[in-house]
């Protein structure tokens, strides 16, 4: 997931229905659990494998490539005001980003 903020915010938590419980985690294996993730000002934020990510924990069901997760991001803005943002995670192996950046990388310029 790809996230941007025009002034600068946190992620302060994620909710969904689909799974038992959702973590914030840094970056590797073993990751340590985050209480927040910066969403610096006009900075594309990748959550992602080997960066920090949102973990869903025991799935109530299997997903398949393509289908959508439910989820619900709480973002706290610098001023401290929290917004709840519904999203429709698709769920994939890699972000549509990657897949432009590969096209990009792998043509002689």
């Amino acid at each position: 997931m790809n996230l941007t903020s025009t002034d600068g915010a946190t992620l302060v938590a994620v909710r969904t229905d689909e799974a038992a419980g959702v973590a914030l985690r840094g970056p590797g294996k073993g990751a340590r659990t985050l209480d927040l993730i910066p969403l610096p000002a006009k900075t594309l934020v990748a959550l992602a494998p080997g960066k920090d990510r949102i973990v869903l924990i025991r799935l109530a069901r299997t997903v398949k490539l393509g289908e959508h997760v439910a989820l619900t991001l709480t973002i706290q803005g610098n001023d401290g005001v929290r917004q709840d943002i519904p999203v429709a995670a698709e769920v994939r192996t890699r972000s549509p980003l990657d897949d432009e950046l590969r096209a990009h990388h792998s043509h002689p310029h």
